[in-house]
């Protein structure tokens, strides 16, 4: 099972690929899991299993999949709400301007999002920036917790990099993490962590490509990561614990 990424949908006949290829697999492989899940219609679907529930969030179908967020939030009975999207909802590393709904004009819609990240204890996974990530993040409603990681290797066997860990360094000095990056937006990029540091609860970040283990056990939700292609556990992430 899948979200929906940037590269699902690129170039002349994206969409329409994904739609005629995906649609089906997904619909197959959510049935597997669960035998009552609806026919997957769109990039935004739900599966539960056990005392889970996971919504897959289109980000490239934003506002409607906010819409869908809303009323799968209403109806969940589930203990704990994984939400799963390709870009991240919180800014880390030095791409802070690729989080979805980023930009001044869309702050409406990302604080709705957030509200009802909040409200939910959402667990959210993302990806897209190529780099390990764990947070914590309050909002006016609650607090959600966010992870994403990078698979893509360089070496069967890496190295973390510029690990940074804890609140002190959440701020826009993480622009430096790429200092080459788009150098005329970096005023932007830093202006987007200060504002975006209030509201952080925890913080941790490697450069490391990992493969990583989710298991929830109870009220209990921990992620084992492990380097490359080995089985040299990296870090373990109480995922609940992020939710404070």
């Amino acid at each position: 099972l899948f979200t929906k990424g940037n590269h699902d949908i690129w170039g002349a006949g994206g969409k329409e690929a994904f739609a005629r290829v995906f649609h089906p697999f997904l619909t197959e492989e959510a049935r597997a899991i669960s035998p009552s899940a609806p026919t997957v219609t769109s990039g935004r679907y739900t599966v539960e299993y056990a005392n889970c529930q996971f919504a897959f969030f289109d980000a490239y179908d934003a506002p409607a999949s906010l819409e869908w967020l809303e009323a799968v939030a209403a109806r969940r009975t589930a203990e704990h709400l994984f939400v799963v999207i390709h870009p991240p909802v919180v800014p880390y590393g030095a791409r802070s301007t690729w989080t979805i709904w980023a930009d001044e004009k869309d702050r409406p819609k990302r604080e709705k999002l957030m509200y009802i990240l909040g409200q939910q204890r959402a667990l959210v996974l993302a990806g897209h920036l190529h780099r390990y990530c764990a947070l914590g993040r309050r909002t006016p409603r609650g607090r959600f917790a966010q992870f994403a990681l990078s698979t893509v290797l360089q070496s069967a066997e890496p190295q973390p990099q510029l690990e940074r860990s804890g609140l002190k360094d959440y701020n826009g000095d993480l622009v430096n993490v790429e200092a080459k990056f788009s150098p005329q937006t970096e005023p932007l990029r830093r202006q987007l962590f200060e504002a975006e540091k209030p509201s952080i609860t925890s913080f941790d970040f490697a450069d490391l490509p990992v493969w990583a283990v989710v298991t929830a056990d109870g009220p209990s939700v921990k992620i084992d990561m492990f380097s490359g292609l080995g089985r040299k556990l990296y870090r373990r992430v109480d995922f609940t614990g992020l939710l404070g």
